[in-house]
C-alpha cells in the first residue's frame, strides 16, 4: 500500500487504488486547513470513480465534501471548530464573505445603544451574542441593516407584550409562578423551557423597581 509521505498531485491520485484512496482520505483527516484540502482531493477522486461519498458518516466528512465542492473554505472549519453554530452560518456564506470573516472581518449588527437609540456595531463573529447572531445572519447571507432593523423591532415588540396565559397547552398562573395542564400529556424539553421562559418574564415584570432605576 502506498505510503502517505507527500501530498500527491491530481495526476498521482489517478494511479492510486481505491483502497489507497480510502486509507489516504481517512488518514488525512487532521485539524489544519492543509490537511482538509488534502482530504477533499482524496474525496473528489473517490467520487469520480463512482463512490457514493454521501454514505460516509465520519463527523468531518460533510465539511470535507463541502470543501471538495468549492462551497466551504477549510479555514472556516479550523477557525470555528469550537463554535459549530458559527461554522455553519459562516460556512453558508459566499466564499468571498467566508474569506473576509476568517481574515478578521466584522459583521454589522443593528442593536440598541445605551442612549436607547438604534445603532450599528461592527462585531467579530466570536464577539456576537445569541441575539446578535439570530439578527445578523440570514439564509446564506448577512442580513442588511434595514432587514436587521425590522427583526429588532419585532424582538422589542414581543418583549414588551405581556406574557401569554397559555403556552403549549399549559395554563400559566403568573402570580404563583406555576403551570398546569389537564389530562395525560408527555412534555418535551422544548415545551418546558418555553413555559419556564414565560413564567420568568412575568416574574421580571412584577419585580418592583428602585427609584431612579
Amino acid at each position: 500500500m502506498s505510503e502517505l509521505t507527500t501530498l500527491p498531485s491530481d495526476d498521482d491520485l489517478s494511479g492510486w487504488s481505491m483502497e489507497d484512496l480510502e486509507k489516504g482520505f481517512l488518514d488525512s483527516l487532521g485539524l489544519t486547513a492543509t490537511s482538509l484540502r488534502k482530504s477533499a482531493r482524496f474525496l473528489l477522486e473517490m467520487e469520480r470513480r463512482g463512490r457514493n461519498v454521501e454514505e460516509m458518516k465520519n463527523v468531518m466528512i460533510p465539511k470535507v465534501i463541502a470543501i471538495a465542492r468549492g462551497v466551504l473554505l477549510p479555514e472556516v472549519v479550523i477557525a470555528y471548530l469550537d463554535r459549530p453554530d458559527l461554522m455553519r452560518l459562516v460556512g453558508a456564506l459566499p466564499l468571498a464573505e467566508q474569506r473576509r470573516l476568517v481574515d478578521g472581518g466584522t459583521v454589522p449588527v443593528v442593536t440598541i445603544g445605551p442612549d436607547g437609540k438604534q445603532t450599528v456595531l461592527k462585531m467579530l463573529p466570536r464577539e456576537m451574542g445569541r441575539e446578535h447572531i439570530k439578527r445578523a445572519f440570514g439564509r446564506g447571507a448577512i442580513n442588511s441593516e434595514s432587514r436587521q432593523a425590522i427583526i429588532l423591532a419585532g424582538e422589542r415588540e414581543r418583549a414588551a407584550a405581556p406574557p401569554p396565559d397559555v403556552v403549549r397547552g399549559y395554563r400559566l398562573d403568573h402570580d404563583r409562578g406555576t403551570a398546569e395542564r389537564k389530562g395525560s400529556h408527555t412534555a418535551t424539553l422544548e415545551d418546558l423551557e418555553e413555559v419556564v421562559r414565560q413564567l420568568k418574564r412575568s416574574a421580571h415584570r412584577r419585580r418592583p423597581r428602585l427609584a431612579g432605576g
